[in-house]
């Protein structure tokens, strides 16, 4: 569990100093959950600068389909 905080805390900071980085989409986020986290956590951190950008969006909208699946509501495709 720490050595996870630890290696999400380095990917944030990481991609925090990177201005270009490339735009993800859902699907990425939906088969890579680390990342996903990682970058939810990034952007509920600086949600004024980061919320609308698209990979924060990208994320969201990858948790919120995992979160749907298997809890008797229908899919989102």
């Amino acid at each position: 569990m720490m050595k996870r905080l630890v290696l999400i805390m380095l990917a944030t900071a990481g991609l925090a100093a990177c201005d270009n980085e490339p735009t993800r989409d859902v699907q990425f986020y939906l088969d890579n959950k680390e990342e996903r986290t990682v970058k939810l956590t990034e952007c509920l951190n600086n949600p004024g600068e980061k919320s609308h950008t698209p990979n924060c969006k990208n994320a969201l909208a990858a948790e919120q389909k995992t979160l749907m699946q298997g809890t008797g509501m229908p899919t989102i495709k």
